[in-house]
């Protein structure tokens, strides 16, 4: 134990715990996984490989409100699994030549708000960009912290653009390498005013790969059902729901700044906002957020914030006493329980439950749609390996 450790005994409290705290975030998969041989929850793993270049402008924008439907589409499978999301983008100038305009944006990962509030820091348009899909499938495949285990499900969606043949290496060689590792590589063509010869490449990146080829529309939303009416409400309790968490440590005001920021950009977004929503009030939110949120921790009595390090808290909490502290813990919880089961009323699960059973028929349109394509897809493979997706 660091408490009884001498090396350690002249360090200030806060800062091993913020020590732990980034070594636990950091750790990886492959090591983490061990611990719970016998008993490890199924994995499934999503890489995202976006051309972010002029000709698909405006889609990272309809990514970043997709990707909530899609987290809250795995949720429900059966068994449970673990999701865990990457992202890489390619073809923008600022990810440099000397990386063939590729980027990790983000590592396999399960803390979403981290990723998605460092996608919200992307530009949603450029003028230019040269794509390279060679490169990028490649930085996809080795560049991600991929799971090692046979057991795992491993996708990787490839949607842009663009002439298929360009970069240092061969494309066909790339989707090969992925195929004969264990991967499912699912090409989705960004559809332009005007018909182009170059979307043949991305077919024949379907035919290689023995995927399905799929296309879309990046301007075009549909959402899967027409959104509640009482929109005014649920916006109201996002930002009720905001004012109840109490972040306790450095990482702790990171979080909370990344969950607002998740929050705050698709307030307007009907579709885009209720699946946030149904994210936010969901277990595998809550259960992190036990990291960094005093609200959220197990916190029982008084004495159990000796415990925690409060020198993080906002000026208003830190002039109370311990007993002052843990009433205003307990009314934020209840403040905070509140509202989740006002907002769970309004997008109860038979919502979502719905949506899954919808995207599994077989007769299922994508119509075109990002958001579709992608649940659709995530759906059929998934369901191929006896995963119950409805």
């Amino acid at each position: 134990m660091i408490a009884h450790n001498p090396d350690f005994q002249h360090f200030p409290r806060w800062l091993l715990m913020l020590l732990v705290f980034f070594l636990i975030d950091c750790l990886p998969y492959s090591v983490t996984a061990q611990k719970s041989s016998g008993s490890e929850q199924p994995v499934i793993e999503i890489a995202f490989c976006l051309d972010l270049s002029g000709s698909t402008n405006g889609l990272i924008d309809n990514f970043r409100e997709s990707i909530w439907s899609v987290i809250n589409h795995v949720e429900l499978y059966k068994p449970a699994q673990q999701l865990r999301i990457g992202i890489v983008g390619f073809s923008r100038p600022s990810f440099g030549k000397n990386s063939a305009y590729v980027k990790v944006l983000s590592n396999l990962t399960t803390n979403f708000d981290r990723m998605v509030a460092d996608l919200w820091k992307l530009k949603p348009e450029v003028e230019k960009g040269d794509q390279f899909v060679s490169n990028a499938l490649t930085m996809t495949g080795s560049g991600l912290n991929w799971s090692k285990s046979p057991k795992t499900i491993r996708i990787i969606f490839l949607i842009g653009n663009g002439n298929v043949d360009t970069g240092s290496g061969d494309y066909r060689t790339a989707v090969n390498e992925l195929k004969e590792d264990g991967f499912i590589l699912i090409p989705v063509y960004c559809l332009q005013s005007r018909k182009s010869k170059e979307i043949a490449g991305w077919q024949q990146i379907g035919i290689i790969s023995g995927t399905t080829f799929e296309s879309i529309y990046v301007d075009r939303r549909i959402p899967l059902a027409p959104p509640i009416e009482e929109q005014g409400v649920l916006q109201y309790l996002v930002l009720q729901l905001d004012k109840q968490l109490v972040p306790y440590t450095t990482e702790g005001q990171v979080q909370f700044s990344r969950t607002v920021t998740c929050d705050n950009k698709i307030l307007t977004v009907p579709a885009a906002l209720e699946n946030r929503m149904n994210y936010r009030i969901s277990d595998s939110f809550l259960t992190q957020t036990k990291r960094w949120d005093l609200v959220a921790a197990d916190i029982k009595n008084p004495n159990d914030l000796l415990n925690y390090d409060t020198a993080f808290l906002n000026d208003s909490l830190k002039k109370l006493n311990t007993t002052q502290l843990f009433e205003n813990i307990q009314q934020k919880r209840i403040n905070r329980d509140n509202t989740l089961i006002k907002i769970k009323k309004l997008l109860p699960q038979i919502r979502q439950e719905y949506f899954n059973e919808l995207v599994s028929r077989q007769e299922f349109e994508t119509e075109f749609i990002l958001e579709k394509v992608i649940l659709k897809s995530i759906s059929d493979v998934c369901s191929k390996r006896g995963i119950v997706v409805k």
